[in-house]
């Protein structure tokens, strides 16, 4: 993933790094976990899914899939059958 913001050292600072296979490796329940959090809160802003009990969103989450689309990618064609539910 690329990263979402620029850090500059604004003095001389030292830094604790851990490479991407080795966070994986390490945190990855904690990387699930985080990314589920993530879907529960788009599903939470979808008005039609309000109504849905804190259960219900928790399983809808389970079952979701974060997918990124670029620029100028097409989600969905009007008059394409439709097979996903697709929550923007």
């Amino acid at each position: 993933d690329p990263t979402m913001a620029d850090v500059v050292a604004t003095s001389d600072v030292q830094a604790l790094c851990l490479d991407r296979q080795a966070f994986d490796v390490m945190l990855g329940p904690l990387k699930e976990i985080i990314a589920r959090e993530s879907r529960i809160v788009m599903i939470k802003k979808v008005e039609l899914l309000q109504l849905l009990s804190e259960k219900e969103v928790e399983k809808l989450a389970s079952a979701c899939s974060l997918v990124t689309y670029s620029v100028g990618n097409t989600i969905i064609k009007q008059g394409d059958y439709g097979e996903t539910f697709y929550m923007l």
